[in-house]
């Protein structure tokens, strides 16, 4: 809990010292709603000559490209500073956060925010909003619960993914997240339904990185669509990678040397 107090209170630091630019704030947001504008335009495109997606109509491909833009914006509000850990690596910069008497991952994922979340969270929630009262689901007090369980475990498994992308700078340095950018674009293909892919595909996405747990089993277990008892599966996947992504962490720290070694 001090961890994640001493983490808040440097995210909010850094946020206050952005919200001074007004300007700048407000062109990052509005480049996050054009960038989710544009992929809703696409998908659009796309069923305007079909009438479904291997089964998949268009509001519940909205649904899944929605919830993966929320999930997406995320990642830019609460962890922009794991974007910048291979300079940190190697430049030396690592030095500061580990004489520093809090955890090294609350002081790097804290140390920078990326204000184009908010327009991702935006349009993102627009999107799901109006998918949800285009598609069928039979709620009810627990179907609410379990999707929003469901929810923040495919939040949590992409932070983690994130997390666990960034780090292979300890292993693999350079000054830039070439690697993290390289994944961060392949799991760009989960805003639509993995099974319009083929097998080998589907199941690297299943088995290999879970990228499937962030947005399709969830809204399948929603829909009843096939699988959709895997999305069943989202926590213990989720608790895995926050596991997975914890440890990498620590071993990585082991293998810091500093500048000039």
């Amino acid at each position: 809990m001090r961890n994640l107090r001493i983490y808040f209170r440097i995210l909010g630091a850094h946020l206050r010292s952005t919200l001074e630019y007004e300007a700048d704030f407000w062109i990052m947001v509005v480049a996050g709603v054009l960038f989710q504008v544009l992929n809703l335009l696409f998908l659009s495109a796309v069923f305007s000559h079909v009438p479904a997606i291997n089964g998949f109509s268009y509001a519940e491909c909205v649904l899944i490209s929605g919830l993966y833009a929320i999930i997406a914006g995320l990642s830019p509000l609460f962890l922009e500073g794991m974007w910048n850990l291979s300079w940190r690596v190697n430049q030396g910069q690592l030095d500061y956060p580990l004489v520093r008497p809090a955890a090294v991952p609350a002081q790097v994922m804290g140390s920078m925010i990326g204000l184009h979340g908010f327009g991702d969270l935006l349009i993102g929630g627009a999107m799901v909003g109006w998918a949800l009262t285009h598609v069928e689901v039979a709620w009810s007090g627990a179907t609410i619960l379990i999707a929003l369980i469901l929810f923040l475990s495919a939040a949590a498994i992409h932070l983690s993914l994130i997390t666990m992308f960034n780090l292979i700078t300890f292993w693999i340095p350079g000054p830039h997240p070439f690697f993290a950018i390289a994944m961060h674009n392949v799991e760009d293909m989960v805003r639509y339904p993995i099974t319009i892919y083929g097998l080998a595909v589907r199941a690297a996405f299943t088995v290999l990185v879970p990228f499937a747990f962030v947005t399709y089993f969830p809204v399948a277990w929603l829909l009843g669509k096939s699988y959709s008892w895997m999305g069943l599966l989202t926590p213990l996947v989720a608790l895995y990678c926050l596991w997975l992504a914890r440890a990498i962490f620590r071993r990585g720290l082991l293998r810091y040397d500093s500048a000039g070694h």
